[in-house]
């Protein structure tokens, strides 16, 4: 509907990019991470990802947040390592939903091991960083 309205209308394209040139990136960009007080239940939602796709999670370790000063507004950054045991897809979709329902997250590491060919389970270590 909206690429309708556009053709029917060219003048709206110009008018749209001139509103969008406008605004500040540097505040959509921090208007769009959690504040420092949702942080809980950011980290709560990486958890439940985790039991939702029937992973086993057997300690989850926080870094102490760290603050990113050299931009203009503080960045808190809290690191959440945890390892998992799972098959690879449980795996995969576990991570796929934390990065589709927290976009304020990065995945930093991971690693991968099995004992065995034959064996589904795999241990994993996950790094993420919560922004």
């Amino acid at each position: 509907m909206e690429l309708a309205a556009l053709k029917n209308n060219p003048k709206q394209i110009v008018n749209d990019i001139d509103q969008h040139s406008q605004l500040d990136v540097a505040q959509q960009f921090y208007a769009s991470l959690p504040a420092k007080s949702e942080m809980n239940s950011k980290i709560t939602v990486v958890l439940r990802a985790a039991t939702d796709n029937d992973l086993v999670v057997n300690k989850v370790e926080y870094i102490q947040p760290v603050v990113t000063s050299a931009l203009t507004l503080p960045i808190v950054q809290y690191q959440i390592n945890f390892p998992v045991q799972g098959n690879y897809k449980q795996i995969r979709q576990f991570i796929n939903q934390v990065l589709t329902r927290l976009p304020s997250i990065a995945l930093n590491d991971i690693s991968l091991r099995r004992e065995d060919v034959a064996v589904e389970m795999v241990d994993a270590r996950i790094r993420f960083t919560l922004y």
